[in-house]
C-alpha cells in the first residue's frame, strides 16, 4: 500500500509541476499569440453597457474611462436596476460632464434570470442601439484607446471578445489575498487555455457581437444560470460563433476587501466552475500550490528522505515561479505577494470542499441558488 501511494503521489506532484510551469509559460507567450489572429479592420458603432449597483471609490473614475475612450461612435448605457439614489445621482453628474456622448440610465424591471446581473443588463440592451455590446463591470477601469484595440479583435466568425481582469490597487490583507487570486492564478490558467485556442466566458469586461447573441436566444439563453458569463460562451458556441480571450486585459480595481468577502467570492466561484466546467473544478485541487508541495512531501518520505524540507522547498519554488511570472508581466506585485501567494493556495482546498456539495451561493449579501428548480 505504501508504495502505491509513494507512486500516487509521484505523479501528482510531477503533474500539478508540469502544469505550473507550463500554464506560466504559455500565459506570457498569450499576447503574442492574440496579436497573430486575424482583425477586423473596421471600427463599427459600440454600445458601451455598464450595471452598477452600491457606490464605490473607483465608480466615477470607471464610468469616466468609458466616457472618454477615443473611438468614431459610442454610446454609453448605464444599468441601474437596484441601485441607490446616491448612485444613480454620481452617474448623472458623470453623465452631465461628457454631454457629446450619447448616454442613457435604464431601470429595467424585468426579474426573469438567476443571475441579478443579467436581469439588470436587460433594461440596458432595450435602449442600447448598436450591433456590438461592450459590458463593462463597474469597477473596470478601461485604458486609452481599449475599445478600438478590443473591437479589432471582433473578427469575422467571432462572437465574444473577453478581456481578462487583472487587480490593481489591492488594500489591506485580504485585498492583496484576493489580487492574488486574480492575476498570478486565475489569469495565468486562463490566458494559458488561450494560448491554446481555448475560449471562456468572462463577465468583467466582453465585447458581444449583437447578432449572434440573438442568434443564441438572447439573455433568456443564459437566464439559467449564475454564472451568466460561461453560459453565454456556450450559448455562442452552438451558433457557431467563437468565443477568444483577448491580447488586452481589463485593470479591475479591487480597494479594500474583508476576509468574509474574499471568501463569499471564492467559494461562489468555486462552487460555479464545480456546476458549468467540472474539468476546471478538478483542476482547481490538482493543480494547487500547497497539495502539490503536500504530494512532494509525500514522496520525498517514502523515498526515505524528511517531509517537512521538501514541503517547504515545493512551496518555495512554486511562489518563486509566479513571482517571475508576475515580473516578466509587469502587473502588480509588493514585498508582500509571496505570503498573499501562501495564503491563497493554503485556502484553496478548503473553498473546494466547501463548494463540493453547495447548492447555493452568496451574491451581494443575497443566497442564490445554483440552478433555480
Amino acid at each position: 500500500m505504501t508504495g502505491f501511494i509513494a507512486i500516487g503521489a509521484t505523479i501528482w506532484a510531477v503533474l500539478a509541476w508540469v502544469g505550473h510551469l507550463v500554464s506560466a509559460l504559455f500565459a506570457l507567450l498569450q499576447p503574442t499569440l492574440a496579436h497573430r489572429r486575424a482583425k477586423n479592420p473596421n471600427l463599427p458603432p459600440v454600445s458601451i453597457l455598464i450595471p452598477v449597483h452600491h457606490d464605490e471609490p473607483s465608480l466615477v473614475a470607471c464610468l469616466e474611462s468609458a466616457f472618454t475612450q477615443d473611438y468614431p461612435q459610442f454610446e454609453v448605457v448605464i444599468a441601474a436596476k437596484d441601485a441607490s439614489p446616491l448612485v444613480v445621482e454620481i452617474v448623472r453628474r458623470v453623465m452631465a460632464r461628457y454631454p457629446d456622448v450619447p448616454s442613457a440610465i435604464a431601470v429595467g424591471t424585468e426579474a426573469f434570470a438567476a443571475s441579478p446581473k443579467v436581469d439588470n443588463l436587460a433594461g440596458a440592451l432595450d435602449i442600447a442601439r448598436h450591433g456590438l455590446l461592450l459590458q463593462q463591470d463597474a469597477n473596470i477601469l478601461l485604458q486609452p484607446g481599449q475599445l478600438r484595440r478590443l473591437v479589432a479583435e471582433m473578427a469575422d466568425g467571432v462572437g465574444l471578445v473577453v478581456a481578462v481582469p487583472i487587480g490593481i490597487d489591492a488594500e489591506g490583507v485580504a485585498a492583496k489575498i484576493e489580487r492574488s487570486f486574480l492575476n498570478e492564478y486565475h489569469v495565468r490558467w486562463l490566458l494559458a487555455g488561450s494560448a491554446v485556442g481555448q475560449g471562456f466566458g468572462i463577465g468583467k469586461l466582453m465585447l458581444v457581437r449583437r447578432s449572434a447573441l440573438e442568434q443564441a436566444g438572447g439573455l433568456k439563453a443564459i437566464a439559467h444560470t449564475v454564472g451568466e458569463d460561461h453560459a453565454l460562451a456556450l450559448a455562442l458556441a452552438q451558433v457557431d460563433a467563437k468565443t477568444i480571450i483577448s491580447g488586452e486585459v481589463g485593470i479591475q480595481i479591487i480597494g479594500r476587501r474583508d476576509p468574509v468577502s474574499v471568501w463569499e467570492r471564492q467559494l461562489r466561484w468555486m462552487t460555479l466552475r464545480r456546476v458549468e466546467n467540472r474539468a476546471a473544478f478538478v483542476g482547481e485541487i490538482v493543480f494547487n500550490g500547497s497539495v502539490a508541495a503536500f504530494m512532494v512531501g509525500i514522496a520525498a518520505s517514502s523515498a526515505g528522505a524528511s517531509f517537512l524540507p521538501f514541503f517547504a522547498l515545493s512551496l518555495f519554488v512554486w511562489i518563486g515561479v509566479e513571482g517571475v511570472f508576475l515580473a516578466l508581466k509587469d502587473w502588480p506585485r509588493s514585498k508582500t505577494t509571496p505570503l498573499a501567494i501562501l495564503a491563497r493556495d493554503l485556502m484553496v482546498p478548503f473553498v473546494w470542499f466547501a463548494a463540493l456539495f453547495r447548492k447555493s451561493v452568496t451574491w451581494r449579501g443575497r443566497r442564490l441558488p445554483v440552478r433555480p428548480e
